[in-house]
């Protein structure tokens, strides 16, 4: 049995079994030219591809002699066949003598050509990918035959850890067996098709990662050759995302006066790792711009399993701290001006704060008066002055 576009080698075997010499032997072989063609003749035979002969002139042979062998091949036509056939090969032997026994100078063999399709696929892909990002595989099928074939399928076989994410065309995804099915239908003689398939492959799948594919037939035709319809592709599974670091707090953050200060609270979501709890370097209770103000600055961090490193997120607070009150200072002592004198006010400093802390009001002077005595000639004026600092901390009031 062969195929269009097979060689076929033909061995050809013969003796002279009488008890004379046999001269002017040739042996004539009927290769059938119409479907094939001489391609190799190693033994020298005389080619007439009009006539479809070869013809092999060995002398004389003598008699009880040897066994002479001699072999040549044809190559079966590629095209031209509309159905299976047979390839008639008839073979003579010829001598100038008279013989015993003419039935055993001839020989024929049959060859059954068969027109069979023969489905094929090819499965390509990247060398490495990214855990949990998709990619896709490119799915190239056909048929290479000399038969039409119908009930075409492909089918994709996901390993475990490999997720469907679509196709184009679309197909059939069957989560339970982890397969991906393409109903092709029809097939005709060289036609072809490719399917692109689209998948993410988990952490689990870190490593190495083999994904088959195969195409078969659903109506049990007969096929030239299985060995090429399964394929595989082998890619490596890396992870190369980032861990994130993520917080609610916000930064720069002025938290008042004499809080109580609460480091801010870092999550962090890895896609091999899942939830983790990143690693916090804190800086800090420091002065800010040189008086009472204060800052503080956390610092999370996180390097993965597989050496990814998040970027770092940091959270400044900046804050007050004043428990001292002001202290207000007098002019002047308290006591008796004299006859008609000019009245000034009284004008009141702030001492410097032990701090350095810095006001942003100011003193606050009230009066009362002038009032009169009980005799009429007598007056007297009060001034108090009062102020509150940044963090309510009151100064005592001074009259």
């Amino acid at each position: 049995t062969a195929v269009p576009g097979d060689e076929v080698t033909y061995t050809l075997t013969l003796r002279n079994i009488g008890n004379f010499p046999a001269t002017h032997v040739r042996i004539i072989d009927d290769y059938d030219q119409a479907n094939c063609a001489v391609t190799a003749n190693p033994d020298g035979g005389s080619d007439d591809p009009v006539a479809g002969t070869l013809t092999f002139d060995l002398g004389t042979i003598p008699s009880a002699s040897g066994t002479y062998t001699l072999t040549y091949t044809t190559t079966i036509n590629s095209m031209g066949f509309s159905a299976s056939t047979e390839v008639i090969n008839t073979v003579m032997a010829r001598t100038d003598e008279p013989e015993k026994d003419y039935s055993n100078n001839q020989a024929f063999w049959a060859v059954n050509v068969s027109l069979l399709s023969d489905l094929y696929v090819i499965k390509e892909g990247p060398g490495e990918v990214s855990a949990g990002e998709p990619f896709s595989y490119s799915l190239t099928y056909g048929n290479l035959g000399f038969l039409a074939i119908t009930g075409v399928e492909v089918r994709d076989d996901l390993p475990e850890g490999m997720v469907y994410v679509g196709s184009s065309p679309a197909g059939s995804y069957d989560p339970v067996a982890g397969t991906v099915t393409w109903a092709i239908g029809d097939l005709a003689i060289d036609e072809s098709g490719t399917i692109t398939l689209t998948v993410t492959a988990g952490c689990e799948l870190i490593s190495t990662v083999t994904n088959s594919v195969e195409i078969y037939n659903t109506e049990n035709y007969n096929e030239y050759s299985e060995e090429n319809n399964t394929d595989f592709h082998t890619t490596q599974v890396a992870d190369h995302k980032a861990p994130v670091i993520s917080t609610e707090a916000v930064n720069n953050q002025h938290l008042g006066c004499n809080p109580y200060v609460i480091e801010p609270v870092f999550s962090g979501l890895d896609n091999c790792d899942g939830i983790f709890t990143p690693i916090v370097h804190t800086a800090g209770d420091f002065p800010y711009d040189g008086h009472c103000d204060r800052y503080q600055t956390w610092t999370a961090t996180y390097t993965d399993a597989a050496g990814n490193v998040a970027t770092e997120v940091s959270i400044t607070y900046v804050w007050t701290e004043d428990t001292i009150a002001p202290e207000i200072i007098m002019p002047a002592e308290s006591g008796d001006l004299g006859c008609n004198p000019d009245v000034v006010t009284p004008v009141f400093t702030i001492k410097a704060d032990p701090a350095g802390c810095i006001l942003s009001s100011e003193i606050d002077v009230a009066t009362a008066g002038p009032v009169a005595d009980t005799e009429g000639c007598g007056w007297s004026q009060s001034w108090t002055a009062a102020i509150t600092d940044n963090c309510g901390n009151v100064a005592t009031p001074v009259t």
